[in-house]
């Protein structure tokens, strides 16, 4: 059986995250979203992803919106969907469109 968390390790782990630079944070961010077993994201993990990071910065979108992005975002990195996208397609995005990476970063 499990203890309570220990407060400490997790600040402690908070610290040394906040402390990384932005590309240890999106590598976290992507280990942490991907699928465990083909390591990469799903369409709908990205839209979830671009949802998240667009309303952090003020600006709101419809759904239909987001999808249309992903799938604009997915064609310009040659994505299979039945694969995903793979982190060396997510980093590439990311370099194409630094405001993305930035909004993600910030996080």
């Amino acid at each position: 059986m499990l203890g309570p968390p220990n407060l400490d390790g997790i600040l402690d782990l908070l610290v040394f995250i906040l402390c990384q630079d932005e590309k240890f944070k999106v590598s976290l961010l992507f280990s942490i979203l991907s699928n465990e077993d083909t390591k990469s994201l799903k369409r709908t993990d990205l839209q979830k992803l671009l949802t998240e990071a667009i309303k952090e910065n003020g600006i709101i979108f419809d759904k239909e919106e987001i999808r249309h992005m992903t799938t604009i975002l997915l064609h310009e990195c040659d994505c299979c969907e039945k694969v995903g996208l793979t982190f060396d397609k997510f980093q590439c995005l990311l370099d194409n469109h630094p405001e993305l990476y930035e909004a993600l970063s910030e996080r």
